[in-house]
């Protein structure tokens, strides 16, 4: 969830931007427009600063949400083995080497997995 939420604060400020009549560097028409920025408007103010909130929380619990990660994975890696095995897989629509990806990563699980007992 917090990449998602930094991934919106940056949908955001480009979506800002956007409407002011300002182009992204990713936009496939480039163009120049000439606009003023009221200096007084504290919404790019407030959306930068919400996004350097979240990425010092980031930096400052990295350890904490690599681990939900590896436990949110590890935990789904028996779910995901099972239903490789099973005709479900046509659900996921995967070609091979997807496939072939996901096996790995489940085998390479295994070894971050705590066995029962």
């Amino acid at each position: 969830m917090v990449f998602s939420a930094l991934a919106f604060a940056q949908s955001e400020v480009l979506s800002y931007f956007q409407h002011l009549g300002i182009a992204s560097s990713k936009s496939k028409a480039a163009r120049v427009v000439p606009v003023e920025i009221d200096a007084n408007d504290p919404t790019i103010g407030f959306l930068l600063d919400g996004m350097d909130h979240l990425c010092c929380l980031v930096r400052t619990y990295i350890a904490a949400i690599r681990g939900y990660a590896l436990s949110y994975l590890s935990s789904c890696a028996g779910r995901i083995r099972f239903l490789l095995g099973t005709p479900g897989v046509v659900a996921l629509d995967l070609d091979a080497t997807l496939k072939g990806l996901f096996q790995e990563n489940c085998s390479a699980s295994r070894k971050y997995t705590k066995a029962p007992g």
